[in-house]
């Protein structure tokens, strides 16, 4: 089966408490992480407070049948795919899950796309510039605060 990569976009839908949104973060990841790696998929998950841009990349079938999931997931709203193509090779391969939250080292990506109201304006992204935050991210590193144990997030793409 080919190779495929899925990207979509979603209003948070957590707790407003602080506390109990990392909570709620860390029990996705930990979801997602054991999911993934039955499956073999690996991704990546942006969030700035307000939505979640995630990276899904693995076999077709697969990487819809999670998709599929998270559209009921009650933890996110107004769900929209971006992307759905095949691909030659994984841009996130290191990990099954990684996150990258809003922090004063990841401020500067997240205000690259931000609109007059500081928050990512959604409709307004392109696939490539999600893409884009995306790389650059796993690039400056994801959250090891609230990763699970499993595949090690490192400071690359690919």
């Amino acid at each position: 089966m080919p190779l495929t990569r899925l990207v979509y976009h979603s209003r948070c839908a957590l707790s407003d408490n602080a506390q109990q949104r990392l909570e709620e973060l860390r029990s996705m990841l930990a979801t997602a992480n054991e999911k993934n790696s039955e499956r073999n998929i690996t991704g990546a998950l942006a969030f700035d407070d307000m939505h979640f841009i995630q990276v899904l990349e693995g076999e077709r079938n697969d990487v819809w049948d999670i998709f599929q999931h998270i559209m009921r997931d009650n933890r996110h709203t107004e769900v929209r795919l971006v992307q759905f193509v095949e691909v030659p090779e994984r841009l996130f391969s290191n990990w099954w899950m990684a996150l990258a939250r809003r922090t004063p080292e990841t401020a500067s990506l997240f205000d690259r796309l931000t609109g007059v109201n500081g928050q990512l304006n959604m409709d307004e992204l392109t696939s490539m510039e999600m893409m884009h935050l995306m790389i650059k991210l796993a690039e400056t590193g994801f959250d090891r605060e609230l990763m699970p144990a499993g595949k090690v997030a490192v400071a690359k793409a690919g």
